[in-house]
């Protein structure tokens, strides 16, 4: 349950994230990411940010002279402590597009863990963190790159 310092950080959040949303829309600038998909017993960890609407997996961006399994592992640890090695994480494959008013390229990575990891969120940038069906995921609100992941796995069309 998030505190007086959990919801001020929150806040903070939001406010950080509308102005970058009207910077890239001025400059509609590159943007590469990744977003990382944890199974446990045929669910798919979703995650809620505390500054947007959508539902999303683990992701983040890619930090200069980081691999894009460097930057998953570490995106996996600051937002939901799943702490694992970047070789443990399976290349899915790449997608592009306009999100945001940004040319965004991300790359999935899967991770499959035999024993529920221990998942612990920080109640600031990410306020939810749960395991669903693939089916149950599709029914929310997701982001776009993770809805196309998802439909794609499923055999849907995007």
């Amino acid at each position: 349950m998030a505190n007086i310092h959990d919801k001020l950080f929150q806040l903070l959040y939001k406010v950080a994230y509308r102005l970058s949303l009207c910077v890239w829309y001025i400059f509609k600038p590159s943007s590469y990411g990744v977003y990382i998909s944890v199974w446990h017993d045929g669910k798919i960890l979703v995650i809620k940010n505390s500054y947007k609407t959508e539902y999303t997996f683990p992701s983040g961006g890619i930090k200069r002279g980081e691999s894009e399994k460097d930057a998953a592992a570490r995106e996996l640890l600051e937002e939901v402590n799943i702490q694992t090695r970047p070789d443990q994480l399976l290349f899915v494959g790449r997608f592009r597009g306009n999100h945001e008013f940004k040319k965004d390229t991300v790359t999935f990575f899967e991770m499959v863990c035999t024993a529920p990891p221990k998942i612990k969120v920080d109640d600031r940038e990410v306020v939810t963190a749960e395991f669903l069906t693939p089916t149950a995921a599709l029914g929310l609100d997701l982001s776009p790159f993770v809805r196309a992941y998802l439909r794609e796995r499923e055999g849907q069309p995007p």
